[in-house]
Parts: structure tokens; C-alpha cells; sequence
């Protein structure tokens, strides 16, 4: 797909949801607002690329425990 026409869709998006948000007297606070992003970090979440994966720094605990040497330790 052409990335100019990709572009003009998003930027119609943005405007729809800005002109959706104005008419529901939704206020938005430029600074943590993100446009055009390939990827955005939301609610301990990493979205973009069509996926949705949990932080690094959530998953880093698990990823290091100690392996199990009986049930009982459970």
C-alpha cells in the first residue's frame, strides 16, 4: 500500500477522533499525546506492529526465578 495514502488515512483518523472528542467536550492534554507513533507503551503494555506485549521490566521477574526442586516450595 502507498505510504502517502497510508499517511492521509491516518491523519483523517486523527481528525475524526479530535472532532469526536471536541463535540463530547473531551479535553486532551497535548503533552501525552502521541501521533503518528509506530508503537506506544500503555498500561504496562508495548502496542504497535499489530501486537500488543508486556514490558521487559514486568516480565524480567518471572523470567528469572529459580527453577522448582519439589512441589512443596510452591
Amino acid at each position: 500500500m502507498d505510504k502517502t495514502f497510508e499517511k492521509q488515512h491516518g491523519k483523517q483518523h486523527i481528525e475524526e477522533f479530535l472532532e469526536i472528542a471536541q463535540e463530547e467536550n473531551l479535553h486532551l492534554k497535548i503533552s501525552k499525546c502521541v501521533f503518528e507513533a509506530k508503537e506506544v507503551e500503555f498500561l504496562g503494555m508495548i502496542i504497535g506492529k499489530g501486537r500488543i506485549e508486556s514490558l521487559p521490566t514486568k516480565t524480567d521477574v518471572i523470567s528469572t526465578w529459580e527453577a522448582l526442586e519439589n512441589l512443596t516450595v510452591l
